[in-house]
């Protein structure tokens, strides 16, 4: 790269930020088609696609036109994830499908369930696909690998991490398995109501609960690391940043960030109601609630990006581009704003 490519992109680079900061974007809105609730979100610099609680799955470029509809599913569409060009989704049906994004056919129909598909998380090479209805199946055969039992609810969340399953349930523990035998490696018990929320790196297991707290545990040995309980509410989402900071949120309103070391570093405790949905990118952090979108950076309160709307459903960004997905004068909708133009 030559020293005017270098100008160019710390320039453009630049600008990105400022336009983050100001809202200096150019945006688009579309209507999701249908008046369901938007269920789940992801984007990348090219799509979106998007579930919803109708059976809909559908996928838009990044100007609002229809790219593809997902048609199989009989329920709501409750779980979903891509890698590369393959599909996952979960739905009330009981079954999993398998997509291809280009074309829209369903490769695999995976049946076998007695009750909802809540969550799944597929391994980073696409090739298996882990159901909160317990079992493992690859994607590639269809072939369900493990049955993994012991919970004694239902499982709300999971998370996979290099050779491991972790899974949290409302039977209020979790448990981790070999990905490859199946196995129970630890059974995670601390919790006093049940587990809503999970993450993983490389040293640590977090899990949020109904009980308000956020235990830590070692990935290496299952032993309770530590048990944070500042927040007053469930702890609904939890993720990691690429700061590889731990971000909670929680039906308190708030947001809290903490370092490698568990120590606190901000609270973001703007919001007036739960945190339904969060999104992290760079220095940026997008928190919805009830009745608006929220950007924050580096633990300070920016902006509204949208206020007074009915719901806020979900969020995702890339590195330029926002996408909010609310529900306004009894109508779902998506608006995408370009901070690149």
């Amino acid at each position: 790269m030559d020293i005017n490519q270098c100008i160019n992109l710390y320039r453009t680079k630049y600008i990105v930020q400022k336009n983050w900061q100001s809202g200096n974007a150019v945006a688009y809105m579309f209507d999701c088609v249908t008046p369901a609730v938007v269920t789940c979100l992801q984007m990348d610099e090219e799509k979106v696609v998007a579930c919803f609680d109708d059976k809909t799955v559908l996928m838009w470029d990044l100007y609002g036109n229809l790219k593809q509809s997902f048609v199989g599913h009989v329920g709501g569409v409750w779980c979903m994830q891509y890698i590369g060009n393959v599909l996952s989704t979960g739905s009330t049906d009981r079954t999993i499908r398998i997509w291809d994004l280009q074309t829209g056919e369903c490769s695999k129909w995976l049946v076998g369930h007695s009750s909802t598909v809540r969550c799944l998380q597929m391994s980073e090479d696409a090739r298996l696909v882990v159901s909160g209805s317990r079992d493992t199946t690859d994607i590639e055969t269809g072939e369900c690998l493990h049955v993994l039992m012991g919970h004694q609810a239902s499982v709300r969340c999971l998370a996979i991490k290099d050779n491991y399953i972790v899974s949290g349930s409302y039977d209020n523990s979790c448990r981790v398995w070999d990905i490859c035998s199946g196995e129970l490696k630890f059974h995670l018990e601390g919790h006093v109501s049940k587990v809503y929320s999970l993450c993983v790196d490389n040293r640590y297991i977090y899990s949020g609960s109904l009980d308000s707290t956020i235990n830590v545990w070692s990935l290496a040995d299952g032993t309770q690391i530590k048990a944070i309980r500042d927040h007053r509410s469930l702890v609904a989402l939890l993720k990691k940043n690429e700061y590889n900071q731990l971000i909670s949120a929680s039906a308190d309103g708030s947001v809290k960030v903490w370092d490698e070391d568990l120590n606190q570093l901000y609270s973001l405790d703007h919001n007036t109601s739960a945190i339904t949905c969060l999104f992290s990118k760079g220095p940026w952090l997008i928190t919805g609630s009830d009745k608006s979108v929220k950007l924050w950076k580096n633990g300070t309160f920016c902006r509204n990006i949208m206020d007074n709307v009915d719901s806020v459903w979900q969020v995702a960004a890339t590195e330029t581009c926002l996408i909010n997905a609310v529900h306004i004068n009894g109508h779902s909708c998506f608006r995408i704003y370009h901070f690149d133009k």
